[in-house]
Order: structure tokens, then sequence, then C-alpha cells
């Protein structure tokens, strides 16, 4: 308008791939959309970091510290020596779902929510509640509750409408 170019912002678009749903429906629902995203978070947190890194935002002072193994005790050692590592199977799915499914959720604060719904914890069946997310991002647990069923839909709709196009 000034003689200045007018600021553009960059807008991704999600790249969807047909996958079928886990069912002989051979249509996308809301449910089978929120087991494919657990199943995606839980992979993508189940695979190796590779050593002396860690994720943007998580810095310490502190020295690292490897432990001696000879000093642990067999459970310990157990556990570093046991961990889970996704299949092959399980990452491809990830990939066709993360983060492209997220990306179709134009509202971050929905987007988020769906996120944490299908975040994988220690407690509470393996998911955050609906209260623990309202309280998360500052709004009721029924707020949490809308905007999941709105969010879920909306990619299963996504989904759908591909599928049929794809044929």
């Amino acid at each position: 308008m000034n003689g200045k170019p007018e600021p553009t912002f960059l807008t991704i678009q999600p790249r969807l791939t047909v996958m079928q749903p886990n069912h002989n429906l051979g249509f996308w629902r809301p449910e089978d959309v929120s087991e494919q995203l657990k199943e995606s978070i839980l992979t993508l947190k189940l695979l190796p970091m590779p050593r002396n890194t860690k994720p943007a935002g998580f810095k310490s002072a502190w020295p690292d510290f490897v432990p001696n193994l000879s000093s642990l005790t067999v459970e310990e050692s157990v556990g570093l020596a046991n961990r889970i590592i996704p299949t092959a199977e399980e990452i491809d799915r990830m990939e066709k779902s993360l983060p492209d499914w997220l990306l179709l959720i134009i509202d971050i604060h929905q987007r988020k929510a769906l996120y944490l719904r299908c975040s994988p914890t220690r407690t509470n069946n393996g998911v955050y509640s609906t209260r623990a997310v309202g309280r998360i991002l500052g709004v009721s647990h029924q707020t949490v509750k809308n905007w999941e069923q709105q969010s879920l839909a909306t990619i299963a709709n996504e989904l759908n409408r591909i599928m049929v196009r794809a044929r």
C-alpha cells in the first residue's frame, strides 16, 4: 500500500497419503484416527535419540553423567538393555500420520489439545485426562472434549475425502 510489499505468511500444506484404517469398513472413523494418533505419538516417543543430544529447549549446565554399568543393580541394567524399539511398520505408519494429520487442525489450541489427549503417560490409562489438558491450556475440560471431537472428525472427514478421490 505504501510501497512496501505485503507480508506473506508461510502456509504448510499437509501431504496426506492414502492409508487404510485398521478395520474392514473402508472408511475412517474418529475413533480410528484417535487410535492411529496414539500409536504414532507412542512410536515417536520410543524412537531412540542420539547420545548426548537433547530436544530444543532442554539445556543443562551439569556435566553428562554416564553410569558405571558394574555398579547398577540387576533391575536397572535390564531396563537399559531391554528398551522397546518400534518396528519398521510402526515407523512407516507414524510417518504417514504425523505431523500431516495434526496440520489439518487450523487452531493451534485444538491441535495442542488433541496431541496431549493422544500422548502416552504413565498414569491414567496412558493418556492425559481432559481436566489435565484443560489445566495445561487454561480452558475447561468440556472445551477440551469438544475440541478433541471436532479435531478427530475433521481429520477423519479429510482422510475419507482423499480415499474417495484416490479411487
